[in-house]
């Protein structure tokens, strides 16, 4: 759940986003932090809704974890997800 504070005659929420790739081979590239407004009419911000972050990364051929965690900085509350993928 992300805090909406009043913004006008609105709500806006503005969560922290970090994410990092991590290798087999032990190497990771640099931490990446981003910061995205939600700002909603009051009774839109009741409902559950997905997040959306587009984020583009190059990296070499092998197998990653890609790791992103969201940050409520109104809370202190994180949410993390982890990924397994190869790349070829």
């Amino acid at each position: 759940d992300l805090t909406f504070l009043p913004d006008g005659g609105r709500v806006t929420a503005r969560p922290v986003y970090y994410f990092v790739a991590m290798s087999d081979r032990g190497e990771e590239t640099p931490l990446s932090r981003t910061t995205q407004a939600f700002t909603l009419n009051a009774p839109e911000a009741r409902g559950a809704r997905p997040l959306v972050l587009r984020l583009r990364i190059k990296l070499r051929k092998g197998t990653y974890v890609l790791v992103a965690n969201v940050l409520d900085p109104e809370t202190g509350r994180m949410g993390t997800a982890r990924a397994n993928v190869r790349v070829e």
